[in-house]
């Protein structure tokens, strides 16, 4: 109603941002992990694009085994790391984090990053002969498809202090 009379005409004022959103930087696996039941999970982080909007931008997060033609995807609503759950153990995942255009659906290059899920432990660790210099450690035969390792650390901690006695890596 414009001074007393019936008006079919309006206008409106709209400014839209036509650039490619910023890319994501330096995605970074914080922690992975195998639990008893065995699901594996991945933690990640990045770097923020400046002056991030979650009202004009969303962050998605592409993820699969093998390559990047991910099965799986997630949109990231607030800022932090972000947590990939109910993951398969001693598999490979391509991870791709994008920064998207809500209204246009313009989006930058993605960031990609692989991980390996941490295997199920299939070998049982056992003591064998302990002397005052020497430990002698007995593995047990790994299951060939679960038994991918980098390498075994070995720990050993005093049980009076709880502090850290020795360290290996095999």
């Amino acid at each position: 109603m414009l001074g007393g009379a019936l008006s079919k005409t309006w206008w409106a004022h709209r400014i839209a941002h036509f650039s490619i959103p910023q890319p994501i930087q330096s995605v970074r696996v914080l922690s992975s992990e195998t639990d008893e039941f065995y699901v594996s999970r991945i933690l990640i982080d990045w770097f923020w694009p400046i002056y991030h909007d979650f009202d004009l931008y969303k962050i998605v997060i592409s993820y699969g085994i093998g390559k990047i033609k991910s099965d799986k995807e997630i949109e990231v609503l607030k800022s932090g790391p972000v947590l990939l759950d109910k993951l398969e153990p001693a598999q490979t995942y391509q991870i791709a984090v994008k920064n998207e255009s809500i209204e246009l659906g313009l989006k930058s290059k993605p960031a990609e990053i692989e991980r390996i899920t941490p295997p199920l432990i299939s070998s049982m660790i056992s003591p064998g002969k302990i002397t005052s210099t020497s430990i002698n450690v007995n593995f047990e035969e790994s299951d060939l498809d679960q038994g991918r390792f980098d390498h075994y650390e070995l720990v050993i901690v005093e049980a009076r202090s709880g502090s850290r006695i020795s360290y290996a890596s095999m």
